[in-house]
């Protein structure tokens, strides 16, 4: 499926949503499924919306077509 998806979209862009994907995954994880352990802190969630961020300013920007 990535290897399909890296001509629309670009490595890129596919490699920060796949990275995007896993974060919100793990901390919905952590949401769902609290343990005595759990690392959700307020940095944590920042550092996801950070990467978030990344992943949607990596999927507007577009390469100039020749």
């Amino acid at each position: 499926m990535a290897a399909y998806l890296a001509q629309p979209l670009g490595v890129l862009t596919l490699a920060m949503s796949t990275i995007a994907g896993q974060i919100v995954g793990s901390v919905a994880l952590d949401l769902l499924a609290p343990t005595a352990t759990t690392h959700l802190t307020p940095l944590t969630l920042a550092g996801a919306a950070l990467t978030l961020v990344a992943a949607a300013i990596t999927a507007g920007v577009r390469p100039r077509r020749r």
